[in-house]
């Protein structure tokens, strides 16, 4: 989908400030910018640029830190520990994104609209400390245990065991 400027933004801070970063960008095939963000990556022998990638948690995990808007990808990060940076991009992500920053489990750097740069520059230079980045993947770890799935699953069953008329 349209990152609505989100990919601009972070990569703009990292390049201005954190020089020596390697950057991974994941984008969809249906990305808007997706042909700009490969010649960058053509451009930049620090950037790699993956389109659908079908391995997405593999990645995750050999992620040292992995920027992303507040929606499910932050949950996904978050059950596979791996230390997150929020940035909003559309209003149903806010909830969830500071109910992961109340618990230490991201840092939540807000609305795009609202962007920091210094805040992020701040963020990123935090969480440089190796230490700093194992307290945010086992609070995360802590907050979203993977297990989603199998509670829905568990209650629905309960309920059908309750009450016999919501077996099809």
């Amino acid at each position: 989908g349209d990152d609505r400027g989100a990919l601009d933004f972070a990569y703009g801070v990292i390049r201005n400030n954190l020089t020596t970063a390697r950057v991974r960008i994941i984008v969809g095939h249906n990305h808007p910018h997706k042909t700009a963000v490969e010649n960058l990556a053509r451009e930049n022998r620090d950037v790699s640029v993956l389109v659908d990638p079908s391995n997405i948690a593999d990645l995750l995990l050999e992620t040292d830190l992995f920027i992303t808007a507040g929606g499910t990808m932050s949950l996904e990060a978050c059950a596979l520990g791996t230390p997150t940076v929020l940035i909003n991009i559309a209003e149903n992500q806010y909830a969830n994104a500071m109910a992961l920053h109340r618990r230490s489990a991201a840092v939540n750097l807000g609305p795009l609209t609202e962007a920091d740069e210094q805040a992020l520059v701040t963020c990123l230079n935090r969480l440089k400390d190796p230490a700093q980045r194992r307290q945010l993947s086992r609070n995360a770890r802590g907050v979203v245990n993977g297990q989603g799935a199998r509670k829905v699953a568990d209650a629905v069953e309960h309920a059908m065991q309750e009450d016999p008329r919501l077996i099809p």
